[in-house]
């Protein structure tokens, strides 16, 4: 497997804080039997496992303690806890005491990505004394509300007037990255999670800045409730659902690959995206190994390849599928 592992060194880390491995694989998805081979401790972030978060001791074919992390498949992604999330209640209970290599607590954690939530769990990875510190709780609870809601929703304590600019600077290069399409290879991935975990550090050490909150968006095409949009800021899926859709389609390049995501703002809403997601994968013949998925609230086209369907017969889709919804329900 093609990857590119360095050492992750952000800094304030005493020398007794866990010497972690950063394995990027843009894009890829590891099945868990193919990740439980890996030798040594090794954790997987935020979807590129497939399936629901596991843990592992190790034996019995496993080789080394193993723990993937992750809200994406087979999960309830509202009673899910995002990546984030999940990697401070492990570390808090214990992972740096089973996680361990040459009697000093570390492990290769691989990422496919790097966004918020990556970003976040590499630096509560990296930061264990930390993890109490009442901004950090507020820091890793936030973004996970925001990361497990697809930014389509955002508690009410991160006000736009000082909460919100507050992690819009934390999380910045994300948004820019994003933006300019920048997110297509191991080093800008791995210079972008260093970056973000300077600015965690600064933000809990009250050295943050602020940013100005860019909700705005443009809708390409609608039908009713649903609505593609091109989003210009990072927070445009919670405007979009603040105006009244009931399923925003949103469409971005990164490099030369077209990305689309399809996001819900709730549960309650009677689109199954799951279904959405069956008819795409049989409109573009994809490969199982890179296609749909993603959960009932926000999912997305296949991580490697992108989508090469229009928005208008992705719109046509999801618009079929909350007709289909409709008429069971009643």
């Amino acid at each position: 497997m093609e990857e590119q592992r360095r050492a992750f060194t952000p800094s304030g880390r005493g020398l007794a804080d866990p010497a972690l491995n950063l394995a990027i694989v843009p894009g890829r998805t590891m099945e868990p039997a193919e990740f439980c081979r890996l030798v040594g401790p090794a954790i997987g972030l935020d979807g590129v496992v497939s399936g629901p978060p596991f843990r592992h001791r190790g034996g019995r074919g496993v080789r080394g303690p193993k723990a993937s992390f992750d809200h994406h498949e087979s999960v309830d992604r509202t009673s899910t806890r995002a990546c984030c999330e999940q990697v401070h209640l492990e570390v808090g209970r214990g992972l740096w005491r089973l996680m361990r290599r040459d009697g000093r607590p570390g492990a290769d954690v691989y990422v496919n990505d790097a966004d918020e939530d990556v970003c976040t769990s590499m630096w509560v990875l990296a930061h264990p004394r930390r993890l109490n510190e009442p901004i950090v709780r507020q820091l890793v609870h936030s973004e996970g509300i925001i990361d497990a809601l697809a930014c389509t929703w955002w508690p009410e304590w991160l006000d736009l007037e000082d909460g919100l600019p507050r992690l819009a600077w934390v999380y910045g290069p994300c948004h820019d990255a994003r933006r300019n399409a920048a997110l297509v290879d191991a080093e800008s991935l791995r210079r972008l999670i260093e970056e973000v975990a300077e600015r965690i550090t600064a933000y809990v050490d009250g050295r943050g800045g602020r940013r100005p909150v860019d909700d705005s968006y443009e809708v390409v095409h609608r039908d009713g409730p649903v609505a593609v949009i091109r989003e210009i800021g990072p927070f445009a899926r919670g405007a979009a659902c603040r105006d009244g859709f009931e399923v925003v389609i949103s469409e971005r390049w990164a490099g030369e690959v077209r990305v689309v995501s399809i996001t819900k703002p709730s549960s309650w809403s009677p689109c199954d995206l799951t279904e959405v997601y069956r008819a795409l994968n049989q409109a573009e013949g994809c490969p199982p190994d890179d296609e749909w998925g993603g959960s009932d609230l926000v999912g997305g086209s296949p991580r490697r390849g992108g989508t090469r369907l229009s928005s208008e017969e992705i719109l046509e889709t999801v618009v079929r599928c909350l007709a289909t919804a409709g008429a069971t329900a009643g």
